[in-house]
């Protein structure tokens, strides 16, 4: 199960707390101690987090992430991470460092930046391979990106295309308002599509001095997470590998940068089979593909490999 740190829980739990929840009750949902949160270092549980969350939605429906992103979200927020990539020299610079110290934020997830001639996607999912489970997280995390990109440049632009693997919600005329731009629902993946102009734009906070010292830190700090389980790095390699063909396992060990031989052996040490994890991840990104419908049933079953 992952794990958040404390700044971003205690920021969720100030937030709500203005909006008029009840601070005591907040802190019961979640299961926390607000005496927690002046220790920097700690990490809460991804449930203890996500109950925050609930309590809200069940009080004021919609999504309310979105409200949190639209109304406050800034870098005192998100602590480090923050800190470090509102100091970078450009919006696209800020991108990369964020995918490379997202685990500083919640550790079972992760973001990744490709380049592409209209400017660069940001995708946001789970370290197991498959897009974040909750939908309003995944909503929550893209408004974060395309929010702060036009707040930290200074150019107030929204993001060119969003992407959603969820169906149109309720709150859509909110998500609208957020993202200022289309956006497509059941689509493979959850991303946010920001224009050229606007990944090369300059931050207003550029530091560089400040940007070197705060990425030794988070540096240190990335160390001392815990390692991922195998079973993690194992399905997101075969996700990958799947995307590309045949998840044999000679190919994930190569996405893994290892060998076959030596996958095998630490598989065997963990007490894993590879064939069950490649199972799970066919099981779930078919799951996900009948939930969208987006293709025959026998064409997913041959696109993921299963041949009965």
């Amino acid at each position: 199960m992952g794990t958040i740190v404390v700044q971003w829980a205690a920021a969720i739990v100030d937030y709500l707390a203005q909006l008029g929840a009840p601070r005591e009750a907040l802190l019961r949902a979640g299961g926390l101690d607000a005496s927690a949160f002046a220790q920097p270092g700690l990490r809460v549980r991804r449930e203890q987090y996500e109950a925050l969350w609930s309590y809200a939605r069940h009080e004021g429906g919609g999504n309310p992430r979105l409200a949190f992103v639209r109304d406050v979200l800034d870098a005192q927020h998100l602590g480090v991470f923050g800190y470090l990539a509102r100091a970078q020299a450009s919006v696209g610079a800020a991108l990369v460092t964020s995918a490379a110290f997202h685990r500083l934020i919640k550790d079972d997830t992760e973001t990744q930046v490709v380049q592409e001639d209209r400017g660069a996607w940001l995708s946001y999912r789970r370290t197991d391979g498959s897009s974040a489970g909750a939908a309003d997280e995944a909503e929550g995390v893209l408004a974060a990106h395309a929010v702060l990109a036009g707040r930290w440049s200074a150019t107030g632009r929204g993001a060119l295309e969003v992407h959603l693997r969820h169906e149109r919600p309720a709150h859509a005329s909110l998500l609208d308002e957020v993202f200022r731009c289309r956006i497509r629902y059941g689509e493979a993946e959850n991303r946010v599509l920001l224009a050229r102009d606007q990944v090369h734009a300059s931050l207003v906070s550029r530091d560089d001095a400040l940007a070197l010292e705060l990425e030794q830190l988070a540096h240190q700090r990335n160390g001392s997470l815990p390692p991922r389980p195998l079973s993690a790095e194992l399905r997101q390699a075969i996700g990958q590998t799947l995307e590309r063909g045949d998840a044999e396992l000679g190919r994930v060990a190569a996405v893994l940068g290892t060998s076959a031989r030596t996958l095998q052996r630490r598989l065997k040490e963990a007490g894993l089979s590879f064939r069950d994890e490649l199972d799970a991840v066919r099981r779930s990104r078919a799951l996900e593909a009948l939930r969208r419908r987006e293709r025959p049933i026998g064409e997913i079953a041959l696109s993921l490999g299963f041949s009965d």
